[in-house]
């Protein structure tokens, strides 16, 4: 099956600059096939204008929904989704309306991104402390909450810049290098040597068993019980007492449980575990 990485521009940032640009070529180098998204006729957007961000991603939502409709979701074992700005919002939304469970790397999130309930299950989120787009401390606080990995460039601005050409530099290089750790992590999934299958709830490594398989086995990082009769996401699962799968997912990432009634049995994934 093959690897799909879908880059989503921000309003005035588009593939062709430096963060968008990069992270691209790495995805071809390590052999993903490349969906752009693209959005036109956008009105200018003053800092702190929530309104025209709303109405911006509004249009850049619709006209993404457009160009990816006709995928085909399934036939892709990695699904990576590359976004800047106002795309982060767009990328966590079609993510959740096509329910893909796709991994994330943001630059440079914005008060809006998750403003409409969409939360990754996986994000690696890159962001300025001298952004004036996005409060720090939100971000901060939603990437500890939710678990996202978070790198901050000191003094950077919604570009990740900080008008030094020599240390723009390197802390593009910088960047990079954990865009490409992302990047790889489907390789290193492909080599895992543990014996061990992902969970189809909160996609942690503590299966003995393959979940399509074999049925019975509960994961103690959010307590789903891998259920063989369901036969989609939305179906109840007698085995988790009527909970879908889909429930559960979302369950996970607000609570760090597939039900908030099991928090108080699960437990932190192991390193060994973490996807």
């Amino acid at each position: 099956m093959k690897k799909l990485a879908v880059f989503f521009p921000g309003v005035g940032y588009t593939i062709s600059r430096p963060l968008l640009y990069y992270s691209r070529r790495l995805c071809m180098q390590h052999g993903y096939e490349i969906k752009d998204v693209s959005y036109h006729g956008f009105e200018p957007i003053g800092k702190g204008d929530y309104d025209m961000m709303f109405k911006a991603y509004e249009k850049a939502f619709d006209e993404a929904c457009k160009q990816l409709e006709d995928v085909d979701w399934g036939k892709y074992r990695e699904v990576l989704f590359v976004s800047k700005s106002v795309g982060t919002d767009v990328a966590a939304c079609v993510d959740k309306k096509y329910d893909i469970g796709a991994k994330h790397i943001m630059f440079t999130p914005t008060k809006l991104t998750f403003s409409h309930d969409a939360f990754p299950q996986k994000a690696t989120v890159f962001g300025g402390t001298g952004d004036d787009w996005a409060p720090v401390d939100y971000i901060r606080e939603i990437c500890e909450k939710k678990g996202y990995k978070l790198h901050e460039i000191k003094g950077g601005n919604h570009s990740l810049e900080i008008k030094d050409v020599r240390e723009d530099i390197k802390n593009l290089k910088h960047i990079m290098e954990h865009v490409e750790e992302c990047v790889e992590s489907a390789k290193h999934k492909e080599k895992n040597n543990s014996g061990k299958h992902p969970c189809p709830c909160c996609g942690c490594l503590t299966y003995p068993v393959v979940p399509a398989k074999e049925a019975g086995f509960i994961c103690p990082v959010c307590f789903w019980e891998n259920d063989l009769y369901i036969k989609n996401e939305e179906e109840p699962s007698d085995a988790n007492k009527g909970l879908t799968l889909k429930e559960a997912k979302r369950n996970y990432l607000d609570w760090g449980a597939s039900d908030l009634k099991l928090k108080k049995y699960v437990r932190k994934p192991l390193p060994d575990e973490i996807p």
